[in-house]
């Protein structure tokens, strides 16, 4: 007869196999990896990638770290942040409280409008706000015209300074915008 070799009953117990979502999960996770690995490459070198020109240095960092404006955006980004924190916390903390810890009427409409908030994709908020502020179009700035008697050129005229990522890219094709 054969005995086939089997771990004891108290440590067969303890080794576990891995979920097939941990598996599933993991997929991903490596090719995310990956493309950051190839990413952080390419951004070391200098000259035309993929012909023998190219160099490999930290000289793309040095360029971009030694440049003044540089700390302005990380300061301008790092307010933007906090304050979104703040006020999204500020704001939230209070309705996730009063929803779990209280009797509070209308809890179910409480959580259909907050998680209405992570349903709807971010271009429909996006002409949401353009339909209430836009200069020309918004119904709010119309309405302020209209009440007291204000042009539609008084409100926020640095908009037209400011380009939306479509029109960026726009810009960026037709070499109207030079990376240097």
């Amino acid at each position: 007869m054969q005995e086939v070799l089997r771990l004891p009953r108290a440590l067969s117990a303890r080794v576990k196999m891995p979920s097939p979502f941990l598996l599933v999960a993991l997929l991903p996770m490596g090719l995310i990896l990956i493309l950051v690995a190839v990413l952080f490459w390419v951004s070391l070198q200098r000259g035309v990638i993929g012909t023998a020109a190219v160099t490999y240095s930290w000289e793309n960092y040095a360029v971009i770290f030694g440049d003044p404006f540089v700390y302005r955006v990380f300061v301008n980004t790092a307010v933007f942040a906090f304050s979104t924190v703040f006020f999204a916390l500020l704001i939230g903390l209070p309705i996730a409280w009063l929803t779990e810890r209280t009797t509070i009427p209308g809890k179910v409409a409480i959580y259909t409008i907050m998680t209405l908030g992570l349903l709807i994709p971010g271009i429909y908020t996006a002409m949401g706000w353009t339909f209430i502020a836009h200069p020309r179009i918004g119904f709010l700035n119309q309405w302020l015209v209209d009440l007291f008697g204000l042009e539609k050129n008084d409100f926020i005229p640095q908009v037209q300074d400011i380009i939306t990522v479509g029109e960026f890219y726009e810009l960026a094709a037709g070499g109207e915008i030079i990376f240097t």
